[in-house]
C-alpha cells in the first residue's frame, strides 16, 4: 500500500492531484471561515433589533 502511495505522489498528474486538492481544502477552510463570521454578526445584529423592539413595546 505505502508503494502505491508512493508511486502515485511521484507521477506528475498524482501531484497535480494532490496541488488540486490542498487548494479545495484552502478555499473551503476560507469559506467556513468567513461564514462563521458572518452568522455571529447576523445573530448580534438580530439579538440588536430584538431587545430594541421590546423596549419599544414596554415603553
Amino acid at each position: 500500500m505505502l508503494d502505491l502511495l508512493k508511486r502515485f505522489v511521484r507521477q506528475e498528474e498524482g501531484l497535480e492531484m494532490v496541488e488540486w486538492a490542498i487548494v479545495a481544502v484552502l478555499i473551503t477552510s476560507a469559506g467556513a471561515i468567513t461564514m462563521l463570521g458572518i452568522g455571529r454578526n447576523v445573530d448580534t445584529r438580530f439579538i440588536d433589533v430584538l431587545m430594541t423592539l421590546r423596549r419599544a413595546n414596554l415603553g
